[in-house]
């Protein structure tokens, strides 16, 4: 079990973590919404958009994607050009739960 914070630009966001998954082996992160899903891959630095309803997948371009490991804590750093330069930050920690 992971506690997963979001943050764009510093501002932490709010997000079901019902709706996240992190794969530690992959380095991979997937939130699943109604409408869409969205896998984020830091070793392939690659985004995918899966828009449900249309059932249509898009490759969404990376500007920077990087992950950095600090004891028990994982920080996944990553821009999109979708996103005008926003700097998007994920922090994972491994809770006992």
């Amino acid at each position: 079990m992971y506690e997963i914070e979001f943050f764009k630009n510093n501002n932490k966001q709010n997000i079901d973590q019902k709706k996240i998954d992190f794969i530690a082996r992959e380095i991979k992160i997937k939130i699943d919404n109604n409408d869409y899903l969205i896998t984020l891959d830091f070793l392939k630095k690659t985004c995918e958009l899966f828009l449900k309803l249309e059932n249509r997948y898009l490759n969404i371009n990376v500007e920077n994607m990087k992950y950095s490991i600090e004891k028990e804590l994982w920080i996944l750093e990553y821009t999109l050009e979708t996103e005008n330069s926003v700097l998007n930050i994920i922090k994972i920690k491994k809770t006992n739960a």
